[in-house]
């Protein structure tokens, strides 16, 4: 900016040049933009243009995935099955992968799911869902199986403490059976289901 004439170089001056002076450009993702943090004693930093979308997304991390196929003879003899989450209804924080949701940022996570176990016979003695998460394992259980038939659903939903990069994972566990015949039906009815939010 050149020096004005009285020598004097004022907020109104320079903004003033750099708005007449300026030249319409297009950015990128890799781009650099320097701001000032109001929250950081207004210190000047500087973030890439993808990182300051990436956060704008985190504010809404929001997941829902299901399954599309049968997963046969996962359960029943006590075995802890993780849920394959194959087909992904929505994911705007991009944070859901290989079956495990990823916490983008520290916060509190509304967690919700919901597992039909199909082939079940007389005689399992116990089933239960589990959210397995980095902090802590949470689990509803259900001691008794005769009085439901073959086939039952089984859900969790809670409120979760997760740090940034904690993960947390769905599994479900019968026991009683001679061996693992018990199977995860399909989410095509919407009866096997793994939702999650931010909330604050």
């Amino acid at each position: 900016i050149p020096t004005p004439a009285d020598a004097t170089v004022a907020k109104a001056k320079i903004t003033t040049t750099l708005i007449n002076e300026h030249v319409d450009t297009v950015i990128t993702a890799s781009d650099s933009i320097l701001f000032s943090d109001a929250t950081d004693s207004n210190a000047n930093k500087k973030d890439t243009v993808q990182g300051i979308l990436d956060l704008a997304g985190v504010a809404n991390t929001c997941f829902h995935v299901s399954t599309n196929a049968n997963q046969l003879n996962q359960t029943g003899n006590g075995t802890h099955y993780t849920v394959v989450w194959n087909t992904e209804i929505f994911d705007q924080s991009g944070s859901f992968a290989s079956n495990t949701f990823t916490a983008p940022v520290t916060g509190r996570y509304l967690l919700l799911a919901m597992v039909t176990l199909a082939g079940i016979t007389a005689a399992a003695d116990s089933y239960q869902i589990n959210l397995i998460t980095s902090n802590k394992n949470y689990t509803e259980g259900f001691g008794e199986t005769n009085g439901y038939g073959t086939q039952v659903v089984t859900s969790i939903n809670l409120i979760a403490d997760m740090d940034a990069a904690d993960t947390v994972t769905v599994t479900v566990r019968v026991t009683g059976e001679s061996g693992d015949v018990v199977d995860i039906q399909d989410g095509t009815y919407g009866a096997t289901e793994f939702s999650g939010c931010l909330l604050a």
